[in-house]
């Protein structure tokens, strides 16, 4: 065609050359007459979910140009339909789309191109405080279900990570932790939880009869020690005992009180 000019895609992605002259340019034509379907040019979109995880895609957003020789631009491209609009999450990636454009005449031009969907929305992450009581072994162990609070995301939750999840004697107390949720774009979010550790296991005390002999003042000590036989708890243990001294006055058997 003489004076014809060819015109690709910016994306290296030909959809459909376009081939015009000055005589195709839309000009009014007599009924019956308009056999030549329009030329349409394409371009690739990206878009994006929303909250909801809902995107759209509309025809003037793909088409990059489309002449005809009877129909102006205005009206091809108000009568230009895609194969799919809405987009979920479920479509994330690379899609194909099919558009077509309509003349005045009713003659109708199909081409395609790509549609990108992405996520990019990060979760939202909810967290509550937790008290945890250590075991008798003196450890105390968190879960992600103790921790999250209705964290969501607006195309699912990959996963839920904890930055700690075992403690001992040594955090007694208040812990700050972190929740970490991913979804499954990779997108990640944290929060804040306050971990309390408390230690609610009495300790196990175990005594023993002692005989103790007064010295030349009439007197005789004790200690913890003297009578301890294996008292043992979860966490640490301090004894005591009472009374820790004697006199003549209390020879024979008495009673004293140990404990933490």
């Amino acid at each position: 065609m003489k004076g014809a000019f060819l015109r690709f895609c910016l994306s290296s992605f030909m959809l459909a050359p376009l081939l015009w002259s000055p005589s195709s340019i839309a000009q009014p034509c007599a009924p019956g007459t308009d056999l030549q379907p329009p030329q349409v040019l394409l371009q690739q979109a990206t878009i994006y979910l929303n909250g909801n995880g809902i995107a759209v895609v509309s025809p003037a957003a793909v088409i990059d140009t489309a002449i005809d020789n009877c129909s102006n631009f205005t009206y091809l491209l108000s009568n230009a339909t895609v194969s799919q609009q809405f987009y979920n999450c479920s479509n994330i990636g690379i899609n194909q789309l099919a558009v077509q454009v309509r003349d005045q005449a009713g003659n109708v031009r199909t081409a395609y191109t790509q549609i990108n969907v992405i996520d990019s929305i990060i979760p939202e992450v909810f967290t509550r405080p937790v008290t945890l009581a250590l075991n008798p072994a003196g450890l105390a162990f968190l879960s992600v279900s103790q921790v999250n609070n209705g964290s969501r995301e607006n195309c699912g939750i990959a996963s839920m990570t904890l930055s700690r999840t075992q403690f001992s004697c040594a955090d007694l107390g208040v812990q700050q932790i972190q929740l970490l949720v991913t979804d499954y774009s990779g997108n990640s979010a944290s929060a804040t939880s306050n971990i309390t550790i408390i230690d609610t296991t009495p300790p196990q005390l175990s005594a023993r009869s002692v005989v103790i002999a007064l010295n030349e003042f009439g007197v005789g000590s004790l200690q913890a020690s003297d009578i301890d036989n294996g008292s043992y708890d979860n966490c640490s243990l301090t004894l005591s005992v009472s009374p820790t001294t004697f006199s003549c006055s209390q020879v024979g058997t008495n009673t004293v009180s140990h404990g933490k």
